[in-house]
């Protein structure tokens, strides 16, 4: 069975999770190098049902990843305005 960064690739499962752990949350990186590991096996793959469940989940790593950086944004001011204690 393939493995895709410890989430098990199993057919009609999805492979991620319903939420990422906290930790991750605002990790656009991590989510940005998954999208790209998850498309490097869809384009290895020649059965035309797993190459479209695989690019599905890099689209859905690709979106995490946009939306870490959306949290990232709106925490900054936040961080700045306690900093600056206003």
């Amino acid at each position: 069975m393939a493995r895709l960064s410890g989430w098990e690739i199993v057919e009609g499962v999805d492979a991620m999770p319903e939420s990422p752990p906290s930790s991750l949350q605002h990790d656009a990186e991590y989510w940005r190098l998954r999208a790209e590991e998850a498309l490097e096996v869809a384009y290895e793959m020649t059965n035309p049902d797993a190459l479209s469940r695989m690019l599905g989940i890099g689209k859905r790593y690709e979106r995490l990843a946009r939306l870490a950086e959306e949290r990232l944004r709106h925490a900054e001011p936040s961080r700045q305005q306690a900093r600056s204690g206003g």
